[in-house]
């Protein structure tokens, strides 16, 4: 079974001769249901061309590179945080 949302109501004409009337909004299908090319072009989100799985590919990507760019950028703060206290600590001299 596969989760779908549908931006509007469609009859799909299965491979097998079987018509399904589905409605419009979110709904739990059969995963060759949720898979046929005419369900994929009237998903919520879908391109006149049939490129959804592919835009949401890309996002979930540039989301993926943007969290590692932000993990990083902490490792490199804590680790320039760590420096700079072991440098205050290590080097500090007695004025006494």
């Amino acid at each position: 079974m596969a989760k779908i949302n549908l931006s509007r109501a469609i009859t799909l004409n299965k491979d097998d001769g079987t018509v399904l009337e589905l409605p419009a909004g979110e709904q739990t299908v059969d995963k060759d249901v949720a898979s046929h090319w005419f369900v994929q072009a009237h998903l919520v989100g879908a391109t006149d061309d049939g490129e959804a799985a592919e835009n949401e590919a890309r996002e979930a990507a540039e989301q993926a590179e943007k969290a590692a760019a932000a993990e990083r950028e902490a490792a490199e703060n804590e680790a320039k945080g760590k420096e700079a206290a072991k440098g205050k600590t290590t080097t500090g001299k007695s004025t006494g």
